[in-house]
């Protein structure tokens, strides 16, 4: 789910997950498609929020992961170049 900066709702999106691997890569994936969502609906600034300490772990050290999430990692990685820093 996407929010404006006062928390009123702008979008939204489910996406099926035939097969969840482990934890981590589903959160991963939920990540990567909600990054997908904001640049669909145009936001350049963004706050991700999760749950799984693991993920976001991985993406605060640049991404680094031997497990099997790390494509989808290294998209979010590439995907995240799109929106300014803060």
């Amino acid at each position: 789910m996407i929010r404006d900066e006062r928390g009123n709702f702008v979008a939204a999106s489910n996406n099926y997950i035939e097969y969840a691997y482990d934890v981590a890569t589903s959160e991963t994936l939920a990540i990567r498609n909600g990054l997908y969502l904001a640049n669909q609906v145009g936001a350049n600034k963004l706050i991700i929020q999760s749950d799984s300490l693991e993920t976001i772990e991985i993406l605060k050290a640049g991404g680094y992961t031997a497990t099997t999430a790390a494509p989808i990692i290294e998209d979010i990685c590439i995907q995240a170049t799109t929106f300014t820093a803060n």
